[in-house]
């Protein structure tokens, strides 16, 4: 194949000519390989070398009459054995790297927990590596060209591939809301491609709860959640501000094996249950999503307020006692309770221990907190205490006393009451009687006055006489 030399001057306005340095041939033969092409000058094996001189252009003809297609891949071989070592780009060659999609800008949105992936890839010629000159440039102004400086902003949350084939592709999982930004990849410093990351974080659906009240041993549910189902806050965390941010979790003590929550099934939930309710638990429980937003719930616990009793209960050997102790709203379940006898400042039964079978609690309901003190004995008069939640306590004295000790007390009663019940029915008697007599006497003077007036009648009717007049005659 004939030789076709071109200068310098038609170089520059011969658009399909390449230059090739001296420094990158080094004056080697060139093998030209397109394989399945039919070229315009007849390509020979014997006559396929071209004998250049150090500093001058040559134009390598290739061209497809019969194909459409323009792209067409050169290759370097060995001038001794013909073998095909790196493929070259003829744009390549004077730029070293190129960036797919240069210059492009992608949005890409994600929630947070999810992953991203941003492609970059890079073709090079043989005389570049694809990571020589290649960066990552991040938000807030951060560059990393090394992994390790991915492994400390990332913490192992993130992946990169063979960049030695010019994969030079970033993957990062467990998205949070600090990872939204601007992502370029550059080659160079010439060419990049952006991406611009959204990361839809949690918005919480309320700020502020209602109060909820409840009583001791129920349980509560504290309402938190993202307004988007969607959403996978990476942090959130339940604090009680009352106790200096104390966390509500099975890992603290005060809650163990009480605390139950929603958001591994359901991630955008939240919410807590906390069961088994103390009057310690009341207090302002706060939600906190990333360290940013929160909602606050304020929760009343109502405790046991113990009625008023008589305090004084006098019984007999061998006979059962109960001694009052409850609750006044029925409602209330308290979780810690005893009975002590004051004088030995001995329990004799609470919610955890029992002493004997005669001192039983009386529990038809949960507020009753009633004692039932079996087979009486002397030894069980005294003062006796009923507490709760080791706070509120009443008292109740018990007198036990033997029957013989009161027989006497008691015929004397009876005695007193006959005496009693005799002079009232005497009285009654004698009043009785003596209105009895009056009405009797009243009944005699009626009837006495009744006869003076008959006579008195009768005695005039006789002495009236009427007068006859003589004149007539």
């Amino acid at each position: 194949m004939p030789i076709k030399r071109v200068n310098r001057e038609e170089e520059k306005t011969d658009k399909d000519v390449q230059r090739v340095m001296a420094s990158d041939v080094m004056c080697l033969c060139v093998f030209l390989l397109c394989s399945g092409l039919q070229f315009t000058t007849g390509c020979e094996v014997q006559s396929s070398y071209i004998t250049c001189a150090a500093g001058e252009s040559v134009l390598l003809p290739c061209r497809d009459i019969k194909s459409p297609h323009t792209d067409v891949q050169w290759w370097i071989s060995d001038p001794q054995t013909h073998t095909p070592q790196y493929s070259v780009f003829p744009v390549d060659a004077i730029k070293g790297c190129s960036v797919s999609e240069n210059e492009r800008s992608v949005e890409i949105s994600r929630y947070s927990g999810e992953s991203v992936f941003l492609s970059c890839f890079v073709k090079c010629s043989s005389l570049y590596k694809p990571d020589s000159q290649f960066r990552w440039k991040l938000p807030n102004y951060r560059e990393i060209i090394q992994t390790t400086e991915l492994n400390r902003l990332y913490q192992g949350r993130f992946h990169m591939f063979d960049r030695s084939s010019g994969n030079l592709s970033l993957l990062i999982s467990n998205l949070t809301e600090e990872d939204e930004g601007l992502y370029s990849c550059w080659s160079n410093e010439i060419q990049h491609k952006n991406f611009s990351l959204i990361i839809k974080g949690c918005t919480l659906s309320e700020t502020k709860q209602e109060p909820k009240t409840k009583y001791t041993g129920d349980s509560v549910l504290l309402s938190c959640s993202c307004e988007d189902p969607n959403t996978k806050p990476e942090d959130f965390r339940w604090t009680r501000v009352e106790s200096s941010g104390t966390e509500v979790s099975n890992e603290t003590p005060r809650y163990k094996d009480r605390v139950h929550t929603f958001h591994k099934t359901t991630p955008s939930n939240l919410s807590v249950l906390i069961s088994n309710l103390t009057e310690e638990d009341q207090g302002t429980y706060r939600c906190t999503v990333n360290n940013k937003k929160s909602t606050d719930t304020k929760l009343i616990v109502k405790g046991c307020v113990l009625t008023e009793h008589n305090n004084t209960k006098i019984s007999y050997l061998g006979e059962s006692v109960v001694l009052p102790c409850s609750c006044e709203d029925p409602k209330t379940k308290p979780e810690r309770f005893e009975w002590k006898r004051a004088a030995v400042n001995e329990t004799l039964v609470s919610d955890t221990y029992k002493i004997n079978d005669r001192f039983q609690m009386i529990r038809d309901s949960p507020h009753h907190l009633s004692l039932r003190i079996s087979n009486l004995m002397e030894t069980d008069g005294g003062l006796y205490v009923c507490s709760v939640n080791g706070k509120q306590s009443t008292h109740v004295n018990l007198t036990v006393t033997d029957f013989g000790d009161v027989s006497k007390p008691i015929y004397l009663i009876c005695l007193v009451m006959l005496l009693v019940f005799a002079t009232a029915g005497c009285v009654y008697w004698k009043c009785t009687r003596a209105r009895t007599e009056r009405k009797g006497s009243q009944l005699i003077q009626s009837l006495d006055d009744e006869q003076d007036d008959t006579y008195t009648s009768v005695v005039y009717s006789q002495s009236y006489r009427p007068k006859i007049s003589t004149d007539e005659h």
